[in-house]
């Protein structure tokens, strides 16, 4: 079984390290950036760590191939943060690591460098204390996950052999709560939209246009007896025309409603 120091103050303390580099892929300096991926590789000398460019932040690689016969995992996972925002709004320096209590509070210390950094000490623990791990790993730790990757899938598709594996694995997660950890299957992925609204070119007077123009946000709201400038006009309406029109407003005739009166017609029509 693997042993783990009795306190947490070497583990706090390196932790602190990686916390303390402001890597804020949005903004930061390629100096600051390649200095995190270093620190990394640095921890990764077990696996062969190395500093591989990239069109854009560097990756960070490594792998561990010693057990024969034994499938491969590939690790995933990212060095970079997202911007602090206001810092008048933090209790703490963000990229100083501070404890309280049973809480450490620092910028990206549980997305992503916390998990990132449990699964570089289970796997040197393993190295160090049995000789090798019980499976062919391998590691990718990136620096743009924060702002979309958006060079990742070219870095890929050019290393696509050296990174063959038969499941990856993503350190980029969470757990329900401390005393229980747990696994997400087939959860990793990025979906983006665009939401597309067409309204007049031009402003358009509700008393003159309020309930017969197509000024709707949702089609689904079009329900009876809601007559208004988001629901379309109103089915009561909708098929009288010009001054046949105006002789039922005038008469009063429409069917009951809560939504409606007299003279609400009466001053929008």
């Amino acid at each position: 079984m693997l042993s783990f120091d009795p306190d947490d103050a070497r583990y706090l303390s390196e932790l602190a390290e990686f916390v303390g580099v402001p890597r804020v892929s949005r903004d930061a300096t390629a100096g600051t950036m390649r200095a995190a991926a270093q620190w990394l590789a640095g921890q990764l000398r077990f696996a062969g760590g190395r500093v591989v460019r990239t069109d854009g932040h560097p990756v960070v690689l490594g792998e561990w191939l010693g057990a024969a016969g034994a499938p491969t995992i590939l690790v995933y996972g990212h060095y970079d943060v997202q911007p602090t925002g206001e810092l008048a709004e933090w209790n703490t320096p963000p990229f100083e690591l501070t404890v309280d209590g049973d809480v450490i509070r620092g910028r990206g210390t549980t997305d992503d460098k916390g998990p990132v950094y449990i699964v570089l000490k289970t796997a040197q623990a393993f190295a160090g204390q049995e000789g090798g791990l019980p499976l062919n790993v391998k590691f990718l730790f990136e620096g743009e996950e924060e702002i979309g990757s958006p060079n990742l899938p070219a870095f890929l598709r050019r290393h696509a052999g050296e990174l063959a594996a038969d499941l990856v694995v993503s350190a980029d997660g969470a757990m329900w709560r401390p005393t229980e950890p747990s696994v997400a299957l087939a959860s990793k992925g990025l979906v983006t939209l665009d939401v597309r609204v067409e309204g007049a070119n031009t402003d358009l007077h509700s008393g003159r246009y309020g309930g017969r123009s197509r000024i709707r946000c949702m089609s689904s709201a079009r329900s009876w007896p809601a007559c208004t400038i988001a629901t379309g006009p109103s089915p009561c309406l909708a098929s009288t025309t010009g001054s046949r029109r105006s002789r039922r407003l005038a008469a009063g005739s429409w069917p009951p409603s809560p939504f409606l009166n007299r003279n609400t017609w009466a001053t929008s029509g």
